[in-house]
């Protein structure tokens, strides 16, 4: 499982899909790319991949009420697509990762470029980690999760930096 979230926290794509499924429970791959905005390929393939390490399941049911896909607008419809929803492991692989286990898979190269992102030019190597974690935009800047990060990391805890 160690090894599953850290291969979410390294690909924000991944864990916004993943998060998606939280919020919709049952949702497809075309509804997907426009609550995320992420290509449709893209979500396809972390469909499958969420699919592989057991995280998301198909939908078998044959008809999906609003109680189970709660971005659906009407009450009932009629599957026309093929739905997954989030398992019980999706869902606790979502309940472990927040900013503090962020702070313990980045090294410590990672955290001198998040917290001094404005001194000094970033490797390219490293930023485009960070970019990939979901943690910078392309143009340096914090998103909102690498803001909650650089705060867990200003902590007590992690004075030394």
């Amino acid at each position: 499982m160690n090894q599953l979230l850290d291969e979410l926290i390294l690909n924000n794509t991944l864990l916004r899909v993943l998060e998606h499924f939280r919020i919709a429970k049952v949702d497809y791959a075309k509804n997907v790319t426009k609550y995320t905005e992420i290509q449709r390929d893209t979500v396809l393939s972390c469909i499958h991949e969420l699919e592989q390490h057991g995280l998301l399941e198909k939908y078998t049911n044959t008809s999906i009420k609003r109680t189970a896909a709660k971005l659906k607008k009407s009450a009932e419809v009629h599957k026309h697509h093929t739905y997954f929803q989030i398992t019980r492991d999706g869902v606790a692989a979502l309940n472990n990762i927040n900013p503090a286990s962020y702070v313990e898979f980045l090294a410590d190269d990672c955290i001198q470029c998040l917290m001094n992102r404005g001194k000094e030019r970033l490797m390219e190597e490293k930023a485009a980690k960070m970019i990939r974690m979901g943690l910078m935009t392309r143009n340096s800047e914090l998103t909102g999760l690498g803001i909650q990060v650089l705060e867990e990391l200003k902590k007590e805890k992690y004075h030394k930096f």
